[in-house]
Parts: C-alpha cells; structure tokens; sequence
C-alpha cells in the first residue's frame, strides 16, 4: 500500500564522497517505488569542502526541511544532519544516520576538510526535539569512525544504536551497496 502523504526523504553523502555512491540510489530507487519524493544533494568534497558551502549547497538544491521530511545521513553527511536539524523550524518525520561522528577521528585527509563541522558544541536538545524518529547504524569494524563516536551520537539521542556486523565504513568500498535494516526501520514512517 502506497501512502497518500508525500514523505520528503534527503539523503547526505560524506566527505570525499557523491550522491550516487554507496547504498544511495540502491535507497532511493526503492523509496521513490512507494511513491515518495527522493533528493541527493551534491556538496563540494574534499576542494571547497566546509559546514559554510555544505548549507550554501544544501539551500540551493533543496527546498528545505518539512513536517513530512526525512533525514538520511553517511558518514559526514550523518554529522551535516545534525547540524541542519540545529537550524530547523519544527520537527522532522525522522533521522537515519550511518556511520556518523561528531569530532576528529585521527584522519588528517579527513579531519583537515571536516574540522569546521566541529567547530562547536552540538545541541543535543534541541536537535532531539526536532530529528523525529531516530535511527542509528555503525559497524563493529569501521576502519574510519571510531565506533565511540557512533555511539555517542546514539546517546545523546536517546535511541539505541544498531550495529552491522563486518560493515566496516558501510559503504561501496566495503561492498556495502545495499541496505535492507535502514529501509525496513524507514518503512513505518513511510506508512507502508
């Protein structure tokens, strides 16, 4: 049964990384099949790469954030939607966020590009009074995240975290190309 309210899914790629990487179209092709509206939001990476051009990108791409919206964040993209539900003027439908971080994670090529994102504390609160549902997936072997820093994102949220076995960062690399447990925990929100 396909809903009759339109959801509004936004799914944010990572740093170094693109929209039609990873498990993205794979998620996208399956949502719009339910008769739902999909956006993958380019931002520039790793060359011009800051929170600055990240929301200068996000607003010239996408018609903002809605009661109907969900937020569908990897790696960077995870820590990009915390700081966009920061700035939102209501809640959201929901948060499903992939391997995400909320600091350095001993990477220079990584931390040099993201270290802006980080540049000051989160709000917890209030970004847990407007994510919606919440989802949060790491892998017990991600050879770029430390799994504390998923964790902590879980914990702040008050939501339990999900973790894959050997998904390591899951994403393409790690033939992570698919990704039926973040579409099966979205379909509730989807009504269907």
């Amino acid at each position: 049964m396909v809903s009759t309210v339109k959801k509004q899914i936004i799914i944010l790629h990572g740093s170094y990384g693109t929209p039609t990487g990873n498990w993205f179209p794979w998620l996208a092709k399956r949502i719009e099949s339910y008769g739902h509206s999909v956006t993958l939001p380019l931002f520039p990476t790793p060359a011009g790469q800051s929170l600055i051009s990240w929301k200068q990108a996000f607003r010239a791409q996408v018609r903002g954030l809605t009661p109907e919206t969900i937020l569908v964040g990897h790696s960077m993209g995870a820590g990009f939607a915390l700081r966009l539900l920061e700035e939102s003027e209501h809640p959201i439908l929901g948060t499903f966020l992939a391997a995400g971080f909320v600091g350095a994670v001993g990477l220079p090529d990584y931390d040099k590009i993201n270290a802006s994102f980080f540049a000051s504390p989160f709000d917890w609160q209030t970004i847990g009074k407007l994510a919606g549902r919440v989802h949060v997936y790491a892998s017990d072997d991600d050879p770029y995240v430390p799994f504390e820093q998923t964790n902590e994102i879980a914990r702040q949220l008050a939501t339990p975290l999900t973790v894959i076995q050997g998904g390591a960062h899951l994403n393409e690399e790690a033939h992570f190309v698919t990704f039926p447990q973040l579409l099966k925990d979205m379909k509730p929100l989807l009504a269907l």
